[in-house]
């Protein structure tokens, strides 16, 4: 038996086709697309909203929600601060992550789950390291220039 094809909803086509269109820096308002796609985007299309703000960012055209107004464009430069937040939340996850390996009882744990949660905590503890202010500014300095750093340059770095 064959695998369905994916096909892509009307409604997302026509909502990432808006997206598409707007201009850097302009909001899609929900009216906007509410009358693209003839229901309430909020109400009844926000799968819809959601991919097709997905199949945009994978182009390069990234987007923030403006509450209770749309969905922006935004420029490069907000694209940047956006990227910056996905790494403070990211440090944030890892900072819970390894709280909870630290207050788990491992004496009740099997050796394979210890091992595991070691590995966890060893992972949390990267991500919290390289996502902290100070690696923030050690790594901007690096990249004064427009330089780009490989992953091996990165762990170098901070190997010092």
């Amino acid at each position: 038996m064959t695998s369905p094809l994916f096909v892509k909803s009307n409604d997302t086509a026509r909502l990432e086709s808006l997206l598409r269109e707007a201009a850097e820096g302009e909001v899609v308002t929900y009216e906007q697309m509410t009358a693209a796609i003839g229901r309430n985007v909020r109400e009844h299309a926000q799968g819809s909203l959601v991919s097709a703000r997905r199949i945009v960012g994978r182009d390069g055209i990234h987007t923030a929600a403006v509450p209770s107004e749309g969905i922006r464009r935004l420029t490069p430069a907000e694209c940047v601060g956006k990227a910056k937040g996905h790494v403070g939340r990211a440090r944030r996850a890892a900072i819970r992550s390894r709280q909870t390996i630290e207050t788990t009882d491992f004496e009740r744990l099997e050796d394979s789950a210890k091992a595991e949660a070691l590995a966890v905590a060893a992972q949390a503890g990267a991500i919290e390291l390289f996502g902290s202010r100070p690696a923030a500014r050690k790594l901007l300095n690096k990249t004064q220039g427009n330089q780009s750093l490989s992953l091996g340059q990165t762990l170098e770095l901070f190997s010092k």
